[in-house]
């Protein structure tokens, strides 16, 4: 359900492959400098989006079609247990947008409201689920 499914070439498969082989080692030693450091919590996260931003400028060299990469990226994340982190870097926008495309771009959410009108409880709180259409993405954007 997180992937566009389409076709996708064998060559831009092995290329993310090594992409995806560099980032894990990179990965590994991006952590230990982060643990090492003295570095705040905001500094790291913007050195790690730049870090992550540089693997997903390098994919989609290798492939511009949003959707292959997408479905290459998950193939080699999720069919292969490698690190999934790196999917969500490369590709996480196109992957929520396949998913909300899947439910017709509706979301549930709780909302608080009176007991007699609950759907359940929780933390001695009521909510009823109530479904949002968020729209989707479309190419007529002004």
């Amino acid at each position: 359900i997180m992937k566009s499914n389409v076709e996708y070439s064998k060559v831009a498969y092995g290329k993310v492959a090594e992409i995806l082989k560099r980032y894990v080692t990179d990965i590994e030693n991006y952590k230990r400098q982060i643990d090492s450091s003295l570095m705040s919590d905001f500094d790291a996260a913007a050195k790690y989006h730049l870090f992550a931003e540089r693997f997903r400028i390098e994919c989609e060299e290798i492939c511009s079609n949003e959707d292959e990469l997408c479905d290459i990226v998950l193939d080699l994340c999720y069919h292969t247990n490698k690190n999934k982190q790196f999917a969500w870097d490369v590709c996480g926008e196109k992957i929520l947008d396949n998913l909300l495309k899947g439910k017709g771009y509706k979301i549930n959410i709780p909302i608080m409201c009176d007991e007699h009108d609950a759907d359940f409880e929780y933390a001695g709180e009521w909510f009823k689920m109530n479904e949002f259409d968020i729209g989707g993405i479309t190419d007529d954007c002004a």
